[in-house]
């Protein structure tokens, strides 16, 4: 992305709305309690604080790559924090619930057990 920016050295700034957002969890391993969440999102670019070249052909799909990673290391740092702090705000236990075989999944116990999951995302 840095080729296609006026001075690449500085932090570049974008602003976008979401269009459209679509996300889903799933239960990767039920013994270790991994999860994967996979967002998708929409978005209109609205905003872009140094001068870009969007005239060049892969200087769009450069800056939607770099978006990709952004966004990704916020929706996991946003997955950590509700893991540390106990907060199954997302539904992580619901999902366990209705993919295991677990008969008598009580939600207290999930609340022991949710902040030794492991949650990815992507």
């Amino acid at each position: 992305m840095d080729k296609y920016v006026e001075n690449p050295e500085e932090d570049v700034e974008v602003v976008f709305s979401v269009i459209e957002s679509n996300g889903k969890i799933n239960l990767i391993d039920s013994k270790a309690k991994t999860f994967d969440a996979d967002l998708k999102l929409n978005v209109n670019i609205e905003e872009v604080s140094k001068k870009y070249m969007f005239s060049e052909s892969e200087a769009i799909a450069a800056l939607k790559k770099q978006l990709e990673i952004e966004v990704t290391e916020q929706l996991q740092q946003f997955l950590d924090k509700i893991r540390k702090i106990n907060s199954d705000c997302v539904g992580f236990g619901e999902v366990y619930r209705s993919r295991t075989s677990t008969r008598h999944f009580e939600k207290e116990k999930w609340g022991e057990k949710f902040p030794h999951t492991t949650l990815k995302g992507r």
